[in-house]
């Protein structure tokens, strides 16, 4: 399983992007894929590289849809395969899952 983080916004539209970004965050819920929204990222389960990628990529292009030249997107990534891998897990073990 995949946990992946990523950060997208245009860097050409001006000091306010949050309709920018909550059409990426549109986008990564379409994907059908658990998404954990916070303030400076979104963290992604994905079942695989290809599914986490694929989600990047509408989150990314979302932005682009929107008209912007100039996009800015990082992707953090940590692929567990020796057990189930998930947020709940990572907070657990560090005492901090509240759900």
């Amino acid at each position: 399983m995949i946990v992946a983080s990523i950060s997208t916004f245009p860097i050409d539209k001006g000091p306010s992007l949050s309709k920018y970004v909550a059409k990426a965050i549109d986008a990564l819920e379409a994907t059908g894929l658990r998404i954990y929204v916070g303030p400076m990222e979104t963290t992604i389960e994905a079942p695989d590289l290809d599914a986490a990628l694929d989600a990047v990529r509408a989150a990314h292009n979302a932005i682009a849809e929107q008209g912007s030249v100039r996009i800015f997107t990082t992707v953090k990534i940590d692929d567990r395969r020796d057990k189930r891998h998930t947020v709940e897990r990572k907070l657990r073990a560090v005492g901090r899952w509240d759900g």
